[in-house]
């Protein structure tokens, strides 16, 4: 169904793929451009393992940062953990994986 291609459940919160927003019931969470693109990212790509390297070339970085790095994704990594994860210093959702990237398990 529509519904469900549409929106998705990560824990108690809810992302709306067409209108790339995250909700945690009715209220909605505010993100930055970077944010939402890697969240769509992340989200389009459940389970894979993804680089670092993968990520810096999906991301929509026109309006953002020109010298995004590596080391920036972690740093993206850790603010969007502060708002999808119940408790982001042992993340449930988007996982490091050791040496090769992180991992999103909704």
């Amino acid at each position: 169904s529509n519904e469900s291609d549409r929106y998705v459940k990560i824990g108690n919160k809810v992302f709306d793929l067409y209108r790339l927003e995250l909700y945690q019931e009715t209220r909605l969470i505010k993100l930055t451009n970077l944010e939402i693109s890697l969240l769509n990212f992340l989200v389009l790509n459940p389970e894979k393992i993804i680089s670092r390297e993968l990520i810096l070339k999906n991301l929509d970085l026109r309006h953002e940062d020109k010298d995004l790095n590596q080391r920036n994704v972690d740093v993206q990594i850790t603010r969007l953990r502060k708002k999808i994860e119940p408790d982001p210093k042992t993340p449930r959702h988007l996982k490091t994986v050791r040496g090769r990237g992180y991992r999103f398990l909704p």
